[in-house]
């Protein structure tokens, strides 16, 4: 699973119908019906996202886009009367 994030992105929906018997064939997954392949691909990616965003000194972390800085004021402008 570590590495289904590589490739994954890359796949059809024909191919992710087709991973999860071939895996199974191969003996790297089990047919257990509390794993869905596609959703341990999915958490695998959210965690190798979430690690780079925590770690400044990740190695992918220099392909991510700058961080802009936030100013929400969600305060109402007062309106200056006219006189």
């Amino acid at each position: 699973m570590y590495r289904s994030s590589a490739w994954w992105g890359f796949t059809s929906a024909m191919d992710r119908q087709n991973v999860p018997q071939r895996s199974i064939r191969a003996g790297f997954y089990t047919s257990d019906p509390d794993y869905d392949f596609q959703e341990l691909c999915n958490e695998a990616d959210h965690r190798l996202f979430n690690m780079i965003l925590e770690s400044q000194y990740h190695v992918l972390e220099q392909l991510l886009p700058p961080v802009l800085p936030l100013n929400y004021n969600l305060r109402q402008e007062t309106h200056q009367q006219m006189r």
